[in-house]
């Protein structure tokens, strides 16, 4: 009985002192490393930490030991997404490759899992989805996992999400272990001590990318989960709870994929230049909204739908329409929230003119030409000395491979946007 918290606690504490020490031992020049890592502590080492809860789950826990053969095949799979999350941070390899790939390692994922039935609404009767079962569960899981993929662009808000999502799949465990499964447990338990260890490194100011690796394989791990146990067969939630624990990832790459990139033509050309597609956070962080409030919002949003995910599972016995009218009121009202706070940073961003902005980690002055003359006119008033740097966009370049030059850049007064590109 005492076992899981136990495992979560170890973990917990076993992945926060990781971290501590990382970050103590790390030279100062790391600060300015551009290299894709989010804390100190690299993925592989966290996911020794997972492992190693795992083992104790799987050694003391009764009946788990019948787990073994498909407890191999999770790990094979999250092996496989690693490698292919790695490759794509050290090779240029096309988007439609990256696609095919994890959706081969989707397909192979189903074949060890998958959705068997659903139940119908305002019935008792289980809806089997025979020769879809396997091809729906390989499209959710390549969804979630490619999701997670995304959110990897916004330095902390994989691991924080993950933080969030399976902790709240740790509790949905404890409170209906009958419908759970004990393999969901053994993966959802030390992944939450692991990523709530890490919560220093998801939110310090330093904050960067993960490795690509450690990204989607957390990704295939949330999905695997969601399949292989929590409440699988329990009517309702069959698709439903997934969704609202995982609402933060989908809705961003949901996002992606409705919104029609603008195509611009040149004069003369007939070439056609697509813009990307914008996800959620692009929008916020268009919108003016701070990079860590980006985050920040986000995560806070995931949060509150997984405190709706959960409140279904107490009402786990309650008819499906009252579930229905009580969910529908409280995700529109999340949703305006969460809006009406966007606007809010952005407002509070647009309205102070004099904070720096952070572009690749120099910090920029965001003024306008008369601006930065009456700051010049307080320089020299205040008969001091005073360095103002004028960044282009070579310069920027240059401060990510020079520590030093970096450090002067962001000692400066005033570094003002020198250049179309940095304007922009």
């Amino acid at each position: 009985m005492w076992t899981v918290p136990i495992v979560f606690m170890a973990t917990l504490c076993l992945s926060f002192v990781l971290d501590a020490v990382g970050r103590r031992s790390s030279p100062a020049k790391d600060a300015v490393d551009p290299g894709p890592i989010v804390s100190p502590l690299p993925g592989l080492l966290g996911w020794g930490v997972v492992a190693a809860g795992v083992a104790a789950l799987w050694w003391y826990v009764p009946g788990t030991r019948a787990e073994e053969g498909p407890l191999l095949q999770v790990a094979g799979l999250l092996a496989g997404s690693w490698v292919i999350g790695r490759a794509c941070d050290r090779f240029p390899i096309p988007r439609e490759v990256r696609l095919g790939l994890v959706l081969l390692l989707s397909i192979a994922a189903s074949v060890f899992a998958a959705f068997d039935a659903v139940k119908a609404p305002f019935s008792a009767r289980f809806i089997p989805l025979g020769v879809m079962s396997q091809p729906l569960t390989a499209l959710w899981i390549f969804i979630v996992a490619y999701a997670f993929f995304g959110t990897n662009l916004i330095p902390g808000l994989a691991l924080g999400l993950t933080g969030v999502i399976s902790a709240t799949l740790l509790a949905i465990g404890l409170l209906q272990p009958q419908t759970t499964g004990s393999l969901a447990m053994m993966l959802t338990t030390p992944l939450a001590g692991f990523s709530l260890g890490q919560w220093n490194a998801s939110r310090s100011p330093d904050a960067r990318r993960m490795d690509s690796g450690t990204a989607l394989s957390l990704g295939f791990a949330l999905a695997l989960i969601t399949v292989a146990g929590a409440l699988k067969n329990t009517a309702f939630l069959v698709l439903i709870l997934p969704m609202l624990v995982l609402g933060t990832p989908l809705i961003d790459v949901t996002y992606a994929i409705l919104r029609k990139p603008k195509g611009e033509i040149l004069k003369g050309e007939a070439v056609t230049l697509q813009k990307a597609r914008l996800r959620l956070h692009d929008v916020l962080l268009q919108e003016a909204v701070p990079l860590r409030k980006v985050t920040s919002l986000l995560i806070a949003l995931d949060g509150y739908l997984c405190l709706l995910a959960l409140l279904l599972v107490l009402m786990i016995r309650v008819h499906f329409a009252f579930k229905l009218l009580l969910m529908l009121p409280a995700l529109v009202v999340g949703g305006l929230f969460f809006y009406s706070l966007s606007k809010l940073f952005a407002r509070k961003a647009a309205a102070l003119p004099g904070d720096k902005i952070n572009l690749l980690n120099v910090a920029i002055s965001p003024l306008s030409m008369s601006e930065a003359l009456e700051r010049v006119e307080e320089y020299i008033a205040s008969r001091q000395p005073h360095m103002i740097v004028t960044s282009d966009t070579s310069l920027i370049v240059k401060a990510q491979d020079d520590p030093e030059f970096f450090r002067i850049v962001n000692e400066a007064d005033m570094v003002t946007a020198d250049g179309i590109g940095v304007v922009l």
